[in-house]
C-alpha cells in the first residue's frame, strides 16, 4: 500500500506499507526472493 505525502499531517514524503509473510521475509534475507526495485532490508521498519 502507498499514502500521498501529507506535509499537514507531519509526513512529507510517501508512505510505503509492505506486508510480508514470516516465510516470505526469510526468503527474502537469504536473496532467494527480491524486494521491489529501489528497496532495501536496511531501509525497513518491522512491526
Amino acid at each position: 500500500m502507498c499514502f500521498a505525502a501529507r506535509p499537514d499531517l507531519g509526513y512529507p514524503f510517501v508512505v510505503a506499507v509492505l506486508l510480508v509473510a514470516p516465510d516470505d521475509w526469510l526468503a527474502v534475507e537469504r536473496r532467494d526472493l527480491d524486494l521491489p526495485p529501489g528497496w532495501s532490508t536496511e531501509s525497513l521498519i518491522a512491526v
